[in-house]
C-alpha cells in the first residue's frame, strides 16, 4: 500500500505481493504441503523445457497462479443458483443422538411423590414481590368499578389467588360477591344466573325462574331495576334488592370453554351492562378479544389491566390448558375433539364406523363384559364380514371403496 501511495508498484511488486496473499490464504486453510508440491511439479517441469531448448521462464509466475487458481476450484466450488441452492445447503439430515436411557433405574411411584414434595419452584421470592405489586392496585380497581367501568385482568400466570384477595377486600353487606369458576367445562350462563339469584332472593327461595337463560335474564334485570319483586310462588313475604346494594361478579376465565359460545358471551355482557353490576373477570388466551364483537365490547365496558403473576396454574384450574390451543395450531382434547373428527368423515365413512361399532359392542354384551372390558382382538371384526355388511347396507360397491372407507 505504501508503494502504491507513493507511485513505485511495478507489475512485478503486485505478481509478487498476490502471490504471498495467496500463500497466506491457503496456509490457514491447511492446503500450503500441497501447493509447495504443485510448484515443485511446474518448475520440474520447466527445468526440463529449458534442457530441451525451449526455455519459457518468462510464464512461470502465470503457471503458478494456474495452479493456485486449480486449487481453490477443487476446495471452493461454485455456488449454486435458485432452487438447487436450497437443497444444496439442506442435503444433510439431522444428527441423532445415540444415547438412550437404558442405564438409569427405574424410577419408584413413591420416590417420584417424593420428590415431587420435595420440589419448590423457583423466583419465588420474584413472584411474591410481583403479587404485592398487583395488591397496591386493589384501589383503583375499585375506583374504576365505582365509575360504571368493569375491570378485566390477562397476563401470564393464574390469577385466581389475586382475584379471591380482591373480592375479599372489596365484600360488604351492600356489595355482594358472586364468584364464577369459568374453567369448569360443565358451568352455563343459567347456573351464573341462578347464584345471582340466590344472592338477591337467599338461598332457600322458591321462585320460578324458568329454563330459558334469555327469559332468567330478563327477570334479573326487572328484580335489580326494582321494578318486580321477588315474592315467592306460594305467596310468601316479598324481597326486593335493598336499595343502594351492588352485585360484584367474579368471572375466573371468562373465555373458557364452556363460555366461549357466542349466546354465553351475549347474556353476561347484557348483565355486566346493568348500572348495579360490576364485573371482575380474566382471560387466560392471547385470542381472546376476538370472542367479542363492538357490541359486546361496548357493553362490557371493560379496562384491561396486565396482571402477569407467573404462578402455575392449580390443579382447580387444569383445564386451563386447553384454553392454549385455542384456535391456535393445537387440537382440541376429549369428547369435543372426537366430535370434531366424527363431524369431519363422509356420510359413507361414519355408516362403516357405526356397524364396526356396534358389531363390537354387541360382542362384548355377548360375552357377559357389559361394555367394561378392555375390548381388544377378542372383540374385533375380520375384514371379510366387515365388507360384507358395508355391502349389504349399501356404503361401499367394491373393494377399493372399502378400503379408502377404511382409511377415512
Amino acid at each position: 500500500m505504501q508503494k502504491a501511495m507513493n507511485g513505485d508498484l511495478s507489475d512485478d511488486d503486485d505478481d509478487e505481493g498476490e502471490d504471498l496473499l495467496a500463500s497466506k490464504i491457503y496456509s490457514q486453510l491447511g492446503l500450503e504441503e500441497e501447493i509447495d508440491d504443485e510448484e515443485e511439479v511446474v518448475e520440474d517441469g520447466l527445468l526440463d523445457e529449458e534442457e530441451g531448448g525451449n526455455t519459457q521462464s518468462g510464464k512461470s509466475p502465470s503457471k503458478k497462479r494456474t495452479t493456485k487458481k486449480k486449487i481453490q476450484e477443487k476446495y471452493e466450488p461454485p455456488p449454486l443458483e435458485g432452487f438447487e441452492s436450497y437443497f444444496e445447503q439442506h442435503r444433510r439430515g439431522a444428527k441423532t443422538s445415540n444415547s438412550t436411557l437404558a442405564g438409569l433405574a427405574q424410577l419408584d411411584l413413591g420416590d417420584y411423590y417424593r420428590l415431587l414434595r420435595e420440589y419448590s419452584l423457583p423466583h419465588e421470592d420474584e413472584r411474591a414481590m410481583l403479587m404485592d405489586v398487583h395488591r397496591e392496585n386493589f384501589g383503583q380497581w375499585a375506583f374504576e368499578l365505582s365509575q360504571g367501568f368493569n375491570v378485566m385482568l390477562y397476563g401470564y400466570g393464574s390469577k385466581r389467588q389475586l382475584m379471591m384477595e380482591f373480592a375479599a377486600k372489596v365484600y360488604s353487606p351492600k356489595n355482594h360477591i358472586v364468584v364464577v369458576n369459568g374453567y369448569i367445562p360443565s358451568v352455563t350462563t343459567r347456573d351464573i344466573l341462578n347464584s345471582v339469584f340466590a344472592t338477591i332472593l337467599g338461598v332457600e327461595h322458591r321462585r320460578k325462574l324458568g329454563s330459558n337463560p334469555n327469559d332468567m335474564l330478563d327477570k334479573l334485570i326487572d328484580l335489580l331495576d326494582g321494578e318486580e319483586d321477588g315474592e315467592d310462588s306460594d305467596g310468601g313475604a316479598s324481597t326486593r334488592f335493598p336499595s343502594g346494594a351492588r352485585i360484584t361478579l367474579i368471572i375466573h376465565s371468562l373465555d373458557g370453554e364452556s363460555l366461549r359460545a357466542e349466546r354465553h358471551q351475549s347474556l353476561l355482557s347484557r348483565l355486566a351492562s346493568h348500572p348495579r353490576v360490576s364485573l371482575v373477570a380474566s382471560i387466560d388466551h392471547i385470542k381472546a378479544p376476538l370472542l367479542w364483537d363492538s357490541a359486546k365490547v361496548s357493553q362490557f365496558n371493560l379496562l384491561w389491566h396486565d396482571a402477569t403473576t407467573f404462578q402455575p396454574y392449580p390443579s382447580t384450574e387444569v383445564s386451563v390448558e386447553e384454553l392454549l390451543y385455542m384456535g391456535g395450531s393445537g387440537r382440541a382434547g376429549g369428547t369435543k375433539g372426537v366430535k370434531y373428527v366424527l363431524a369431519s368423515l363422509p356420510q359413507n365413512a361414519k355408516e362403516l364406523y357405526r356397524i364396526l361399532v356396534s358389531h363390537q359392542l354387541q360382542a362384548m354384551e355377548e360375552d357377559d363384559a357389559g361394555g367394561g372390558g378392555e375390548g381388544g382382538d377378542m372383540y374385533g371384526v375380520e375384514y371379510k364380514v366387515l365388507y360384507q355388511m358395508g355391502v349389504e347396507e349399501f356404503i361401499c360397491s367394491n373393494d377399493m371403496a372399502f378400503r379408502t372407507l377404511l382409511k377415512e
